[in-house]
């Protein structure tokens, strides 16, 4: 993510959730819960920490915002992908 400050869009992203079609069942993850997410498999971006911790998963857009027990039970697969992606092409500065 890009260091975005999201308590400034509290407001707006709170407005988001209530109308989302997917919320109705989503709650604020607890810092415990999240911690031991992160123990287990790896730190949680700091713009998605803040939404999990103040809203919880929800879908408003592309991407979905996975709820901890969703990112849990698809962590493998994304790590899968993401190390096939990685090996497939060419990322980051080329420093010649």
């Amino acid at each position: 993510m890009h260091n975005i400050n999201l308590e400034k869009y509290c407001e707006k992203i709170q407005a988001a959730y209530k109308w989302a079609p997917f919320t109705d069942d989503i709650h604020p993850e607890e810092e415990k819960v999240l911690k031991q997410f992160e123990t287990q498999y790896a730190p949680i971006p700091t713009e998605y920490r803040w939404l999990l911790l103040n809203f919880g998963g929800c879908y408003l857009a592309e991407p979905w915002i996975y709820t901890l027990k969703e990112l849990e039970e698809i962590y493998s697969v994304f790590q899968e992908a993401y190390e096939e992606y990685m090996g497939e092409c060419a990322h980051g500065h080329r420093v010649d």
